[in-house]
């Protein structure tokens, strides 16, 4: 009688796990097919994108230029992230190309004068991509004065603080803000690149809800980066996605920072990056979810990782599925 009860649920046990697999495969290659549609569209014409460090290297065609940020003043964007590369271990950048970079102010100032033109500087520690030490206070003086230079020489109209690895609660972070918005011009944008909130037992991989807020009550603009999550499923990722507008509700009510939700458009290449999951269609289709019940004041769109990653069918559904 045992035996026959055992191999009964050995049976089931069996019928149990090959059904999960067979939907979990079902799943991950139809969804969102079979979902729910949001119904509403939330597209004001405030939304970001990482531009590539060509632009501020001097190796982008001027009349590319030209047309292309044209194209994306008309169609949607307000904030241009330009990639001057990274900071090195004394603060100053490894690549200090300022008249380049005032070259790329003009022409893109004269063609589309609605689009916000953002040096992204990355600050890459020990843990990132980089071996920049924030505790030093030198080292943060030294990158203010990087960035001003950056306003100044180059042109820009703003900074966008991209610091990788940054754990939740970091300190050396939160004054490296608090110097910028002293030392800059009054009316300076500032923004920071952020990574995103994860739930129980993730949670010392992304920022708490506090953290956050410090962070919001020093910037001018939170970019969230919601890519490269190591998420394979796509469900799972737009689960994920729809969290992050009811996290940051919270975090920046009752402050003056906005958000940019940031949205993957590149393919294969990192182990923490599945394009079946993070893609356009579904970060989109996951936003539009997570912002009927979560929309704020402070939401200002969403931001796309990256312009020169972004084929025609991408373009083609930002423009159906979020203008």
């Amino acid at each position: 009688m045992f035996k026959l009860l055992r191999k009964r649920w050995v049976r089931i046990t069996l019928w149990l796990a090959l059904s999960f697999a067979a939907v979990s495969t079902f799943d991950y290659w139809t969804y969102p097919l079979l979902s729910a549609s949001p119904a509403q569209k939330f597209a004001r014409g405030t939304d970001g994108i990482w531009i590539r460090y060509k632009w501020y290297f001097g190796e982008v065609d001027e009349s590319y230029m030209r047309k292309h940020s044209r194209w994306l003043q008309d169609n949607g964007f307000k904030y241009g992230f330009f990639h001057v590369r990274s900071a090195g271990k004394s603060g100053g950048l490894i690549h200090d190309y300022m008249d380049k970079a005032k070259n790329l102010n003009r022409v893109v100032a004269e063609s589309a004068p609605n689009l916000e033109r953002i040096a992204w500087i990355y600050v890459g520690n020990e843990a990132g991509l980089g071996s920049v030490d924030l505790t030093a206070p030198r080292t943060k003086e030294a990158l203010i004065k990087t960035a001003k230079r950056l306003l100044d020489e180059g042109g820009f109209e703003g900074i966008q603080w991209d610091y990788e690895i940054c754990p939740d609660g970091d300190q050396d972070f939160l004054e490296l803000l608090q110097m910028s918005r002293e030392a800059l011009p009054q009316g300076t944008f500032m923004g920071v690149c952020a990574p995103t909130n994860y739930g129980w037992p993730l949670a010392s991989f992304g920022w708490s809800e506090e953290y956050f807020r410090d962070v919001a009550e020093l910037s001018d603009q939170i970019a969230l980066m919601i890519y490269d999550t190591g998420m394979v499923l796509p469900r799972l990722y737009a689960r994920h996605v729809v969290r992050q507008t009811a996290v940051l509700k919270d975090a920046v009510a009752g402050t003056d920072c906005k958000v940019l939700f940031g949205l993957a458009s590149y393919g294969p290449g990192f182990r923490s990056h599945n394009p079946r999951a993070e893609n356009l269609r579904i970060g989109i289709r996951a936003l539009r979810s997570g912002l009927e019940n979560n929309s704020s004041e402070n939401f200002e769109g969403l931001s796309i990782f990256a312009d020169y990653t972004t084929d025609e069918s991408e373009w083609q559904e930002y423009l159906k599925n979020w203008r």
